[in-house]
């Protein structure tokens, strides 16, 4: 890096040797030895996570709620989910906001994601990972997030749903 950037400072620095030094310790910081230059580098902000690009806890609401809406009339995918979503709107919600980059909501109230684990119990084939990601891909649409940031998203969403696949259907 260049000096004179903004993005270090640099610094000389002679350590201590502490109240109880070892022999060497004493003859390096008499020699001159132990001098060290420590560089601290300033880093800009971090650029705006996927959670707070595409809106926040508003817009991962609006996405939910799409989603539960088009899962609930899917054939391919009602079988493996309850009468009634509420529970699994609220898991999903956290899981998002924490995916996308928010607050570890997930983590907090219902400890370490292990989405391949939980999701163990139902037969998700090929065919309801992609209907899965059919209806995500709508809802996306439909609670507005676009662009490039869609596709990043809609990226990580496939590959965490193709991967919870757990049933091959039978040939």
């Amino acid at each position: 890096m260049d000096e004179g950037s903004g993005l270090e400072n640099r610094r000389r620095f002679t350590p201590s040797v502490g109240s109880n030094p070892t022999p060497s310790a004493k003859l390096a910081l008499l020699r001159g030895v132990c001098e060290v230059e420590i560089v601290e580098i300033q880093q800009k902000p971090p650029a705006k996570t996927p959670y707070e690009a595409i809106g926040g806890a508003e817009t991962v609401a609006k996405l939910v709620d799409a989603f539960y809406n088009r899962v609930a009339r899917h054939p391919n995918l009602i079988p493996i989910f309850p009468d009634d979503f509420t529970e699994v709107r609220q898991k999903q919600y956290a899981f998002l906001t924490q995916f996308f980059g928010g607050p570890p909501l997930f983590s907090e109230q219902y400890g370490p994601p292990m989405m391949y684990r939980r999701h163990l119990p139902h037969e998700i084939t090929p065919g309801r990972a992609e209907s899965w990601l059919e209806c995500m891909s709508a809802a996306m649409d439909e609670a507005g997030i676009e662009g490039p940031m869609r596709d990043f998203l809609f990226a990580r969403i496939s590959a965490t749903a193709r991967h919870m696949v757990n049933t091959r259907p039978e040939e």
